[in-house]
C-alpha cells in the first residue's frame, strides 16, 4: 500500500485539509468581499506558511498587484483548502474575486 502526500506551493509535504499543521493562536482572518470592488490586499509574513480556505466563490491571488493578469500566481476554486508558503521577500497577498459575496479564511501555521 502506498501513501499519498500533499504539497504546498513550494513542494513541501503537508498533511491533507484542515489537519495541515498547527495554527498560530490569534492569526486567523476572515475575508468577506461583499462590495463591487473585487481586488484587495492583505499583509502576510515573508517565508511563513498559511492555510487558505475558500468558501463559496473562486479566487485568484499573487504576491504582486493582481489587477495585472501576469502577476496572478495561483487560482483556488470554491470549497477548496490549500497550504501556501509565502515566497521570501514578499509581505503581501493580492486577491481577485470573480464575483461578489465571497469568503476566504486564512490562518498562519507554525513552522
Amino acid at each position: 500500500m502506498s501513501d499519498i502526500f500533499l504539497c504546498d506551493n513550494a513542494g513541501n509535504r503537508v498533511p491533507p485539509g484542515v489537519a495541515s499543521g498547527h495554527p498560530v493562536l490569534g492569526s486567523g482572518r476572515t475575508i468577506n468581499e461583499l462590495s463591487p470592488v473585487l481586488d484587495f490586499t492583505i499583509s502576510v509574513e515573508s517565508g511563513a506558511s498559511y492555510l487558505i480556505m475558500v468558501k463559496d466563490r473562486s479566487t485568484s491571488f499573487g504576491v504582486e498587484d493582481s489587477t495585472i493578469e501576469a502577476n496572478v500566481l495561483w487560482h483556488m476554486p470554491a470549497k477548496t483548502i490549500r497550504v501556501f508558503t509565502i515566497p521570501t521577500g514578499y509581505s503581501a497577498l493580492h486577491w481577485r474575486f470573480f464575483t461578489p459575496n465571497a469568503t476566504i479564511y486564512i490562518v498562519k501555521l507554525e513552522t
